[in-house]
């Protein structure tokens, strides 16, 4: 899906007003965390950029580390398709770079980054994989492709999540022998390391 075609109202924008109205204490200062999982983005009315970040890691807690997870932001915007996501992991290593530097606090923010490749290109997706271990300098940890939600799925009344938000597969992508192979060379990619 090309980054255009995200929806800006996909997720609520931080409200500040609202997340300063209540105040947890902190039980264990200094127990080491790892937030396993967060966002970068700048879109209409709602941006969650490094500042963001440093004021969320500076709660108080022993945030150590954090681990960015694709959201299909800064995808480049040329280029064949299957290479756009490259731009998302140069962008967020360049965040987690200044977080290294030390200048921003001991939290390294973005110690790890799960990106995106479509795994149904088969065997060029090796190729892929390898780019954004070289652009990450070793921060690339995996990727994550929404094959979540078929076309078909029945929908719980339950489910808060509204229709327009809900990612839809690509079609037929983990039945296809191409998606269903790609594990196997990203196994063999990182044996290769």
């Amino acid at each position: 899906m090309p980054q255009s075609a995200i929806p800006p109202s996909r997720h609520a924008p931080i409200r500040q007003d609202w997340l300063d109205k209540r105040r947890e204490a902190i039980i264990e200062p200094d127990l080491p965390i790892v937030d396993p999982h967060h966002h970068m983005w700048d879109r209409p009315g709602n941006r969650y950029l490094f500042q963001d970040l440093l004021a969320d890691v500076g709660s108080g807690h022993n945030i150590a580390a954090t681990c960015f997870e694709e959201c299909r932001e800064m995808y480049r915007a040329e280029g064949p398709q299957e290479f756009r996501s490259l731009g998302e992991t140069e962008f967020v290593n360049g965040i987690a770079a200044m977080s290294a530097s030390g200048k921003y606090g001991k939290t390294r923010c973005i110690a790890g980054i799960i990106g995106n490749v479509d795994l149904r290109i088969g065997s060029r997706a090796k190729g892929i994989l390898e780019q954004h271990v070289t652009i990450s300098e070793g921060r690339f940890k995996g990727i994550r492709n929404g094959a979540t939600w078929p076309t078909s799925a029945v929908r719980s009344p339950s489910d808060p999540m509204p229709a327009s938000a809900r990612r839809v597969s690509p079609s037929g992508a983990p039945a296809s022998v191409t998606w269903r192979a790609s594990p196997i060379l990203m196994s063999s990619s990182a044996d290769s390391r």
